[in-house]
């Protein structure tokens, strides 16, 4: 292994760090796997093989959106004009 830190087995919330964080932003942005992943190791933060990145990334969005759903039924944030809910599983299915 060259570059970055090694993978430990870390918990996925919603409450993320700075490489989930990455991990979001560029997957948001259409990067591929192995560019993450080569990003990650590059800057010196976690060295994950690109299909834990993926997989990672899918654990992610499920967090993201059961805490998207809380904040919803807490009425701690509102639907903007348009939105539609959907159950969280047809969300990540649309997501692929």
């Amino acid at each position: 292994m060259s570059g970055g830190r090694p993978a430990l087995a870390k918990k996925v919330t919603a409450e993320m760090d700075s490489d989930d964080e990455l991990i979001v932003k560029m997957k948001q942005a259409k990067y591929q796997e192995k560019e993450i992943a080569q990003r990650l190791i590059d800057e010196g933060r976690t060295h994950y093989h690109s299909k834990t990145i993926g997989t990672r990334w899918a654990r992610l969005k499920k967090a993201m959106q059961a805490r998207n759903d809380e904040l919803l039924d807490q009425d701690l944030t509102d639907w903007h004009e348009g939105d539609v809910r959907l159950p969280a599983f047809q969300l990540s299915a649309m997501c692929y």
